[in-house]
């Protein structure tokens, strides 16, 4: 099983999309104010929307962490 797999064991699919473009969206330089209170309303829509947020947004925080430090290898 892959780190991304085992994160988003149990959320559903469509779920872990969504969430997956948020991340990506607010890793942006782009995010509006409106990208923002769109996105605090689609986390307050679901207790399944916060949760693959906080999996998916911390896989990439792990993983851009071990790219950096390979960088500085």
């Amino acid at each position: 099983m892959s780190l991304d797999e085992w994160f988003a064991l149990g959320i559903p699919d469509d779920v872990a999309d969504e969430a997956q473009q948020w991340v990506s969206r607010l890793d942006s330089d782009q995010v509006s104010a409106e990208d923002r209170q769109a996105f605090l309303q689609w986390l307050d829509c679901s207790p399944l929307n916060r949760w693959a947020y906080s999996e998916l947004s911390e896989s990439c925080l792990l993983y851009t962490s071990d790219a950096a430090d390979d960088s500085l290898r």
